[in-house]
């Protein structure tokens, strides 16, 4: 019978992160609905990153952070046709790098706040500078920036301020 518990603890964990995933996702279904009733872009509020760094905290496993920051855009792109394929993939390619360094300069005891900072920075570099190169070799057809650089700035302080008030050190899962 002790044999269970492991297996039933297990369980009870995976359903707990299905869980949060589900309601991340749906969530991330009506963001459109949402915007559109309130006649504010809230994609201004960056709700992916902030949906995928959330489940992170939620479920307290960096795995399933990955798993987020690869089908939130996905789901977006195949339920709605926004974002376009190309910027859905470099959306992945900015989310996944997001998690990996915030996890990394976590790992190597940078505080909270700086570490989440800097991964939201450096993942924003990355993104802009291969939209850049996608821009200039005429593959993308949209402005570099969309979103001012100031409100960008205050929604990744105030993202990195949440995180750093909340985070608890994952156990490497």
């Amino acid at each position: 019978m002790d044999n269970d518990k492991p297996t039933i603890a297990v369980s009870k964990n995976l359903f707990r992160i299905a869980l949060i995933d589900a309601s991340i996702v749906l969530l991330m279904v009506f963001l459109p609905t949402f915007s559109h009733m309130l006649s504010f872009p809230l994609y201004k509020f960056e709700p992916m990153r902030i949906m995928v760094l959330a489940g992170y905290l939620l479920s307290a496993n960096k795995k399933n952070a990955y798993g987020l920051a690869i089908i939130l855009p996905l789901f977006s792109f195949i339920t709605t046709g926004h974002p376009l394929l190309i910027k859905s993939v470099l959306m992945i390619s900015e989310l996944t790098i997001n998690v990996f360094l915030f996890s990394f300069l976590v790992e190597k005891k940078l505080n909270v706040f700086f570490a989440m900072l800097a991964s939201i920075v450096l993942s924003k570099v990355f993104y802009y500078g291969i939209k850049f190169v996608l821009i200039s070799t005429g593959i993308m057809n949209t402005n570099l920036i969309d979103t001012q650089i100031g409100i960008q700035v205050l929604i990744s302080c105030v993202i990195a301020l949440a995180f750093a008030l909340v985070y608890k050190p994952l156990k490497s899962k």
